[in-house]
């Protein structure tokens, strides 16, 4: 009886739950309130409407009248061929989204029984040319009418009371108008500002002039004011400003300069974002964060001064400045996110002192702007040698990060621990000495630096934190001091030989080395890590092994580069070539004084021809090119086929 019970119960649930939508001549209906019969309306997904659209005021539904009372959230979003829309006396709300990137939509009848407009509710109808909002609507929500690039002007009733964020961007735009007795909002010249004309909410951006002056009464400048407005080439902020909102002047596109009051002192995320032409900004002193994407993929701009005040730059807050060639980094920034990123010709980064870079909190590699500069500067010097200051105790990571005009370092017994990356890519450090004092270093701290001296004894030093970099023995880099981990190979040579101790090698150790044609690996070997030798376009390996090193499955040989197993060295070197001569011309390998059996193998070890032994010479004809392997008895030579 409990079971049958259960099941009842379901049902009966089920049910109910289905009665809450029904489908009348193709349009959806959600009821909201059973007592007083109303529903919300939407489309049906797989039957959009087409052509005009007039939405009735009641429904009947098995025997019972319903009122329409809201258009649902997202009702007809994306319904791309509505071409007017007829909403009915009796509803009062219009949803979230309810016709978002309705692009055919050209006119919109909106009741006076409408007390809310959802936010996104006609954002992006970009055919819609005309709209009255009636008496009665008390709420527009953010992006209500953002898109409506065919709209030119607008009027507010005296009953709105909140109108959201980026409401009226739209680019053909030139009028906002607001009923005179409105008691939140006004208007001056079409432009919309709050009722006290303290806050400038939205300059229309399809006006036509090229410069404006914001009011004097004016201390803040909403997210979005000038958003858009390309025509605008010139700003002026009066000293009344305190704060700008975010994205305020984002896509400005003819706005060449600008300058920030010494009283403002809060600039919002992403406020000149996309500002193409913007070459040069002065900010105040009073701003203490270059926000988020402040200033990303301003092209134009060439150069920007920190002021003092300012403590963070924050993420992406240049990234894609293509045109900055310099930037001076205040000595009261202690922190930087990622925020140079693509600053492709940045030439010059300035600090106020050794002191305020060693303490800069970089986060990424990406932020820190020597690693496109190459070029450092001190209070207006370039510096090439830096002296850190006993005051310092921790240079933190990627504090030098790509500097590569860096020529020598000397760090005191102050430093405890340097931070990962800290001298990563500092290639023009011929050597560099590290203090006892320091016990900790981080990963990859020393990168393509040559020459690494510690000073204190081999016990409980910090060398195994080196990572990338150690001990430098015949172009060499081993990450101990017995020398059997490579960690790097900075030489110039096409053919190597790995010294018969070594017994790993660590990950990208050869990495992007395209000058190596050969390496020969020692049976010492037992492991080598991952992308060992990644982007080693030109390269053949040599292995004495018998056995497939640890971390051949981690693919330390990328792109299946050729490899010769069990490959001994008295065969690949060339000590017993006095009497036997190979070498190629075009397509063909000559072998001269042979005295034994000939062999020719390919890159891949595979037995390609063989062949009797010759007093004089012998020609072998090969048909593709690339690295073969010619074996005379004991004696081995590689010679390339380039036809």
């Amino acid at each position: 009886m409990k079971r049958i019970l259960t099941f009842l119960f379901a049902t009966m649930l089920t049910g109910q739950a289905w009665a809450q939508t029904f489908i009348v001549e193709n349009l959806r209906y959600t009821i909201t309130n059973t007592q007083k019969h109303e529903v919300s309306v939407s489309m049906v997904p797989e039957n959009e409407p087409i052509g005009n659209l007039e939405i009735p005021s009641t429904v009947v539904n098995g025997g019972v009248t319903y009122t329409v009372t809201s258009i649902a959230e997202s009702a007809f979003s994306w319904c791309r061929e509505i071409d007017s829309v007829i909403i009915p006396n009796s509803v009062t709300l219009i949803g979230n989204n309810a016709f978002y990137s309705c692009y055919d939509i050209t006119s919109v009848t909106i009741p006076n029984s409408v007390i809310q407009i959802g936010y996104s509710a006609f954002d992006n109808c970009y055919s819609l040319t005309s709209v009255s909002i009636p008496e009665g609507v008390t709420s527009i929500g953010d992006w209500a009418f953002a898109g409506c690039d065919g709209l030119t002007s607008i009027f507010i009733p005296n009953s709105v009371t909140h109108i959201g964020e980026n409401v009226f961007n739209c680019s053909k735009m030139t009028e906002i108008n607001v009923a005179s007795d409105n008691k939140q909002y006004t208007s001056i010249d079409g432009i919309l500002f709050n009722k006290e004309k303290t806050i400038i909410i939205r300059y229309p951006a399809g006006k036509k002039k090229s410069s404006y002056s914001i009011p004097n009464s004016v201390t803040q400048i909403e997210k979005f004011a000038f958003s858009g407005c390309d025509g605008l080439t010139s700003i002026t902020i009066p000293e009344s400003v305190t704060s700008i909102g975010d994205a305020a002047f984002a896509g400005c596109d003819g706005l060449t300069s600008i300058i920030i009051p010494n009283s403002v002192t809060y600039i919002g995320g992403n406020a000149f974002d996309s500002c193409s032409s913007l070459i040069s900004v002065i900010i105040s002193e009073g701003v203490t964060s270059i926000n988020h994407s402040m200033f990303i993929n301003c092209s134009a701009l060439t150069s920007i001064k920190i002021p003092n005040t300012v403590t963070k730059i924050d993420t992406w807050a240049f990234n894609g400045c293509s045109s900055l060639a310099s930037i001076y980094i205040s000595e009261s920034v202690i922190t930087i996110y990622d925020a140079f990123d693509k600053c492709d010709n940045l030439k010059k980064a300035e600090f106020a002192s050794i002191e305020s870079l060693c303490r800069i909190d970089f986060s990424q590699p990406s932020s820190n702007p020597l690693k496109y500069a190459k070029h450092l500067f001190i209070d207006g010097t370039e510096v090439t040698k830096v002296v850190i200051p006993e005051s310092i105790t921790t240079i933190n990571e990627y504090t030098f990060y790509g500097c590569s005009s860096l020529t020598s370092v000397e760090i005191p017994d102050s430093v405890t621990s340097i931070g990962k990356c800290a001298f990563y890519g500092c290639s023009g450090i011929v050597s560099i000495d590290i203090p006892e004092s320091v016990t900790s270093i981080g990963e990859n701290a020393f990168h393509l630096v040559k020459n690494i001296v510690y000073k204190g004894t081999l016990d409980d030093s910090p060398w195994g934190a080196l990572n990338m970099n150690a001990i430098l023995d015949d172009d060499f880099m081993y990450a101990d001091a017995e020398k059997t981990i490579i960690t790097s190979y900075i030489g110039d040579k096409t053919d190597i030989i790995i010294p018969n101790k070594v017994s790993a090698i660590n990950k990208y150790a050869f990495q992007n080395n395209n000058n190596l044609n050969s390496v020969t690996i020692p049976n010492s070997v037992t492991k080598i890590d991952w992308g060992a030798f990644m982007g080693c376009s030109n390269l053949t390996i040599y292995c004495e092994v018998n056995a497939l090193p640890h971390g051949w499955n981690n693919n330390w040989n990328y792109n299946n580069r050729p490899v010769i197993w069990d490959y001994k060295p008295t065969s690949i070197t060339e000590t017993n070539t006095s009497e036997v001569n190979v070498y190629s011309y075009g397509n063909t390998i000559v072998i001269e004084n042979a005295t034994d059996k000939i062999s020719v193998y390919d890159a891949m070890g595979r037995l390609v021809v063989e062949t009797p032994h010759c007093d004089v010479s012998t020609e072998i004809h090969i048909n593709t090119a690339g690295i073969y392997i010619v074996k005379v008895g004991s004696t081995a030579k590689r010679v390339i086929i380039n036809e």
